[in-house]
């Protein structure tokens, strides 16, 4: 419990004294101008500028509503810019297409998940996917 209280909230020190109040339902909308789904989300966090969660310098946030996204994005990233990977949506795989491309797979046609590469992959720590462009990968 201790790792993932540090994980999220930064700090070991538990909060003490009363409970902020919840925002009401007409603030619950995320302020960041490019949040995907900006009222969709459970918990909304109104940021204020002594938040330390994550480790993370939340000055330039101060006074902004995030969803639970948006607000988890920048605890793991520090920022609020989602990369043009995250961003990207992946077309369906229909059809004869759906097969694993590589040679030497050994189940071709079985997997639940087909993946195909293009320039914009960027999967895996920033790996170089250049040689993969156009394949389709069977996946999980």
């Amino acid at each position: 419990a201790c790792y993932y209280y540090y994980n999220k909230k930064g700090t070991l020190v538990r909060a003490q004294g009363p409970r902020k109040d919840p925002l009401g339902e007409a603030q619950k909308r995320c302020t960041f101008k490019d949040c995907a789904a900006p009222t969709s989300g459970k918990y909304f966090f109104q940021i204020d500028e002594n938040k330390r969660a994550g480790g993370k310098d939340w000055s330039g946030l101060a006074g902004m509503i995030l969803c639970e996204a948006c607000y988890n994005q920048f605890i793991k990233k520090g920022t609020l810019e989602r990369t043009s990977n995250q961003k990207r949506t992946k077309s369906k795989i229909v059809g004869e297409d759906r097969r694993c491309t590589f040679p030497h797979c050994t189940n071709p046609d079985g997997a639940r998940k087909y993946i195909q590469i293009d320039a914009g992959t960027r999967a895996g720590e920033g790996r170089d996917w250049s040689q993969m462009h156009g394949q389709i990968l069977c996946g999980a």
